[in-house]
Formats: C-alpha cells, structure tokens, sequence
C-alpha cells in the first residue's frame, strides 16, 4: 500500500511517538527495526529490488532501521517506488544541533566528550541534512522540531490527527549543554555547518 506522504525519520526529533500515531499499513512498511529477510516476507507486496541491495553488503542478519535508511536508497530499493515519488509529500523535523547532540548522549548514555571524541575521529557523525540529500530532486519540507503547529499541519492534509504531548522513546536528561565547554560548542557549530544552515531555513 503507497501512501501521498513520506516521513523522513531524522534520529532524536520526536519520530517514534508520530510513527506510534500512523497508520499500521504506513509502519508496515517504513517504519521498524528487523533484517531485510523479515522485511521482505512482513511485505509482499514491495517489490524489493535485490540486485541493489546486494550492492549495500548488508548481511542477511543483521538488523537495520527501516525508518533510517536514506531516501535515496529508499528508491533503489523500491521501498518508495521511483515512478511515484512525484505524487508523495516529502517532510522532515529538523532540531538545534546541538540540542540534538545532548539528546543523543541522553539517549545512548554516553558522555558529551567520549562523543565529541567520535564525531572529531570520523566514526560517527549524526548529520540531520544527509538524510533528505537525494539525487532524484525531490524537494523535501522541513520543519523545526518546536514548530510543533506546522508539524500537526502537516499531518493534518492526510487526515492525520497528531498529539505531540504524547511523548515516547524519552531519555533520562543525565547531560546538558552544561556538560560542554565553549571550544566543544565552538567545534560542534563548524561541525554541523551543514545542519544549521537547514535548521535556520526551516520552517
């Protein structure tokens, strides 16, 4: 089942308590964490192109997030059919860095500076704008996560009535913005220069 809109799943910006509020047909088949064996029988009516995911090397066992696999691959796979993309609303929620930065560290439990040490060493990068980057020209609406209006109208089109005082996957706030020096939040500011540039043009 196809539906008129796609919701980017960008981590840590309220997207498991509005996939919880969606259709079960819509998370069947975007939304979960399960190999791509289990995908693929959950889902016979996806016509998952193979060949491509092959080129992904990803082993049969492992366990991926359907909900975070860029939107790109999304359409290689044939998980979003390309010769319908022109019919789907694209959004996004997009938040503060480095307000998103603590919340992963809350999320994960893992100090700010062991962190800050993986982003600075290249093993994780957790950049919000790679996941709408798509090379099918598909403009993508991206929306604040505190602009929560827009957000419950956005759904709203679809005859989606979300409550966003319904609050899941929540994490423990154990580190904050104080945990940070200056230089940490001077290098994380150049280190998501992408991001901010997307969070300030948002709506």
């Amino acid at each position: 089942m196809l539906f008129d809109f796609h919701f980017i799943h960008n981590y840590k910006t309220s997207g498991t308590t509005i996939f919880n509020q969606l259709d079960d047909e819509y998370k069947k088949r975007y939304y979960g964490r399960m190999t791509f064996n289990d995908y693929i029988n959950k889902n016979k009516d996806v016509d998952i192109n193979t060949k491509y995911l092959k080129t992904l090397n990803i082993p049969p066992e492992q366990h991926i997030s359907i909900d975070h696999i860029l939107l790109d691959n999304l359409i290689h796979l044939n998980i979003i059919p390309k010769n319908k993309i022109q019919n789907i609303k694209f959004m996004m929620i997009v938040r503060e860095p480095i307000e998103r930065f603590i919340s992963i560290c809350n999320f994960e439990n893992i100090e700010p500076h062991k962190l800050l040490n993986e982003l600075k060493n290249n093993n994780r990068n957790y950049f919000q704008h790679t996941f709408m980057v798509n090379k099918h020209n598909i403009k993508v609406k991206t929306i604040k996560m505190n602009n929560k209006t827009s957000i419950i109208n956005f759904f709203k089109q679809f005859n989606i009535n979300l409550n966003l005082n319904v609050k899941l996957n929540v994490s423990e706030k154990k580190y904050t913005i104080k945990d940070l020096s200056n230089n940490d939040i001077l290098f994380l500011k150049k280190f998501y220069k992408k991001d901010y540039f997307l969070y300030n043009h948002s709506e």
